[in-house]
């Protein structure tokens, strides 16, 4: 698409949004998961031309501290890499997730944003 070649890596393989009443059937994707990923995309010389990185809906504490560790990663062999986060935590005054991810993002992931996509619940938090 538009010239792009993308390696997408899912956060989470769910049915819905957790936020339906009736629950959710799937698993997330572990801190851990995410690095062996990117280590064999790194170990084919796949992660080189990367230009952008998209981030949305992220479970775990442990995925994002992943999360945070691969952008950086991937900033040091692109300054110009561009990084949009959208740090999907919450809606109308609930949060989704943990809200022990907060500081993270607002510690770390925002201060290596290009972009930030946040609804208001969450520039509130932040």
């Amino acid at each position: 698409v538009m010239g792009l070649d993308v390696d997408p890596v899912h956060s989470v393989q769910f049915s819905n949004t957790p936020a339906y009443p009736g629950g959710f059937k799937g698993s997330a994707t572990t801190g851990e998961e995410l690095l062996a990923l990117v280590e064999g995309l790194k170990g084919n010389g796949l992660t080189a031309g990367y230009t952008h990185v998209l981030t949305g809906y992220i479970s775990s504490v442990g995925m994002l501290r992943a999360v945070q560790e691969v952008v950086e990663k991937l900033k040091e062999s692109n300054k110009d890499l561009i990084y949009v986060c959208d740090p999907v935590m919450g809606d109308n005054g609930q949060f989704y997730v943990s809200p022990d991810l907060l500081p993270i993002y607002r510690d770390g992931l925002v201060k290596s944003a290009t972009l930030l996509t946040p609804n208001q619940f969450e520039i509130e938090q932040m």
